[in-house]
């Protein structure tokens, strides 16, 4: 799997394990990665739709518990945990 994404003049590929849930903060008037949160794990099959919701709410909840960043700087995309090198 991988992500692309656009940081000013350059495009960046970046693999990643299935399962990630990639949170990326955007400065909006200059398009520049501000920060980027991740976690990883699946839904159990039988899970139920509201079930789901609860659990997804719980990975964001835990991702964003990081944010804003104690360093301000955004982090590169081999400093994600669960985040797979091209």
């Amino acid at each position: 799997m991988g992500v692309m994404y656009n940081t000013g003049s350059k495009t960046q590929v970046t693999h990643y394990k299935q399962g990630t849930l990639i949170i990326d903060i955007i400065n909006p008037k200059t398009d520049q990665l501000i920060w980027r949160g991740a976690a990883d794990g699946r839904l159990p099959k039988a899970t139920d739709r509201e079930k789901s919701d609860e659990l997804v709410q719980k990975y964001v909840a835990k991702i964003l518990s990081n944010f804003p960043p104690k360093n301000r700087r955004a982090m590169l995309p081999h400093e994600i945990p669960g985040l797979l090198s091209p």
